[in-house]
């Protein structure tokens, strides 16, 4: 682990398949960069990395695994190996971690993640029909 730079991997990977951060610009060795997701907590408290990080990639249970690193304060870059466990991921939001609402955006190539808006997040809403009896 980097000094500034906090990550976690969780699955089997290569060496080749590491993503490098430098100056807010997402550098990729291998063929995975369309399925990153930048994110971060609705929260103005610190939220522990190490703990999230095990939290989510516990509760994705992603097939081929998933690579968190903290790319700046609260804003953090989830790497997936495989479409569907990144579609898993987007279709199951919004998702939380201890209480706060985790917003996610799916990194456009030549975007640098440090420039996405991440300030808010789609809820859907089910409505059931009641039948009052009078």
């Amino acid at each position: 682990m980097d000094g500034c730079v906090d990550e976690v991997v969780v699955g089997n990977f290569d060496e080749e398949e590491e993503l490098c951060l430098e100056m807010g610009e997402v550098h990729q060795q291998s063929e995975h960069l369309e399925f990153c997701l930048v994110g971060r907590f609705l929260s103005d408290r610190a939220i522990n990395f190490n703990v999230m990080s095990n939290r989510m990639a516990s509760i994705w249970r992603p097939m081929k695994g998933v690579h968190i690193k903290e790319i700046s304060f609260k804003l953090y870059l989830f790497q997936f190996f495989h479409q569907v466990d990144m579609k898993r991921v987007v279709d199951g939001s919004p998702w939380s971690y201890n209480n706060h609402v985790l917003v996610l955006y799916k990194l456009i190539p030549g975007v640098a993640p440090t420039l996405v808006p991440l300030f808010h997040v789609d809820f859907g809403l089910e409505f059931m029909s009641f039948q009052l009896a009078l």
